[in-house]
């Protein structure tokens, strides 16, 4: 199993981890109702970058990872 073939699933379950923390803050929630107020559609965007390590200094991302990380617009930048 490639370290890289989980990013997907992790950084999905992060995001619906922070929206659901975000939606049970009763704080979050009534800045989120004064911006929907407005008229304005709220969204989180999430990236998951390589942070480089000292054992793997250039990781090789295979065309897989590369699909999965622009299906999830993470960018390789």
């Amino acid at each position: 199993m490639d370290a890289h073939e989980d990013l997907p699933e992790l950084v999905g379950e992060l995001g619906e981890a922070l929206v659901r923390s975000l939606t049970e803050d009763p704080e979050c929630r009534a800045l989120a109702q004064r911006v929907r107020a407005l008229g304005f559609n709220i969204t989180l965007s999430l990236e998951a970058s390589p942070m480089g390590s000292p054992v793997e200094e250039d990781p090789a991302w295979s065309e897989e990872d590369k699909r999965m990380m622009k299906f999830f617009r993470i960018s390789l930048d």
